[in-house]
């Protein structure tokens, strides 16, 4: 049964993926959009691509942070780089799993710690696109998605009430031996597990962590203002933070279609025409995906050809 749900739960992610690629392509001027294509430069393409792989040394500072200075910075930028590049092939985020065996084993930290410090990037990640996203819809003075501002801030403060939760909970567990007291878990794990969330129980590590997330996804933010010509940052972050905050849903491997449909309902709905906004989108993906296929695929089979020489 269990193996059947994941079948079920991977082929929806390739029909979602479908399904959004089929929204974006429907009714697309294919003669318009070639244009639009060739309209960009190769050496903007390459420049964003640079700016686009240096947030990976921003990642692996972060990932160095969490785990207190613990892990090389080596480690912690090639984990991240080959966790990008897995998950454009393996559905349901699978590279974020092998980033954990890949920092248990390569690292030596344990696996219940690698976890934790995989769920504490996400959750940072997901607080600083929300506090862009918030930032650039009243900058922009903005009503483009179906929710008011009020009730994105009713969502950060539900955020910020399961923050509170966790630091409370991370406290809590820090003094409590779960030796024996849990039957059908491993009580060792999960101690070690809860440990690993210590970070939030450091004011000066949080802040740093949480500073830096936000200039990654800054920078991530910038890539796309290259593309659009250098015109808005702040266009370019709305873009940057909307994306970031739709891949929540489960969709293809690389977020293939939802990311072209996502990039045009933004895009059209600030000037540009459906052509040029998914020109726009293709491009982007475009540097994401074949920057970072190259780069953690190299970076994934030094690692396991350095594994094969040490056996």
């Amino acid at each position: 049964m269990c193996n059947l749900t994941k079948k079920l739960a991977i082929y929806a992610t390739f029909f979602v993926g479908f399904v959004f690629l089929y929204l974006s392509l429907k009714g697309v001027d294919y003669a318009e959009l070639a244009r639009a294509l060739q309209s960009f430069k190769v050496g903007s393409i390459v420049f964003s691509s640079a700016i686009y792989l240096s947030t990976f040394i921003l990642r692996g500072l972060r990932i160095r942070l969490i785990f207190d200075n613990k892990i090389n910075i080596k480690l912690a930028i090639s984990s991240s780089l080959i966790a990008y590049a897995l998950n454009n092939f393996i559905p349901l985020k699978g590279g974020d799993i092998y980033k954990i065996h890949f920092l248990s084993k390569q690292g030596g930290s344990r696996k219940a710690v690698s976890t934790a410090s995989v769920m504490i990037e996400r959750l940072f990640d997901l607080a600083a696109v929300l506090c862009i996203f918030l930032a650039m819809i009243c900058l922009l003075n903005l009503d483009m998605i179906s929710w008011k501002i009020t009730n994105l801030i009713y969502v950060i403060l539900v955020l910020t009430g399961l923050l509170a939760g966790m630091f409370f909970l991370v406290s809590k567990f820090k003094y409590i031996n779960l030796e024996g007291q849990l039957p059908f878990v491993n009580s060792d794990s999960l101690q070690v597990f809860m440990e690993g969330w210590n970070l939030l129980l450091s004011h000066r590590h949080f802040i740093s962590v949480m500073l830096l997330s936000l200039f990654i996804w800054g920078t991530e933010g910038f890539v796309l203002y290259v593309i659009i010509g250098y015109k808005s940052l702040s266009l370019a972050l709305l873009w940057m933070s909307t994306l970031a905050l739709s891949f929540v849903i489960p969709n293809a491997p690389g977020n293939v279609g939802l990311f072209e449909w996502v990039s045009i309902f933004v895009l059209t709905r600030l000037g540009y025409g459906e052509e040029q906004a998914l020109s726009m989108g293709m491009i982007a993906h475009l540097v994401q995906f074949v920057s970072v296929i190259i780069v953690g695929m190299f970076v994934y089979f030094y690692y396991k050809s350095r594994v094969k020489v040490l056996s």
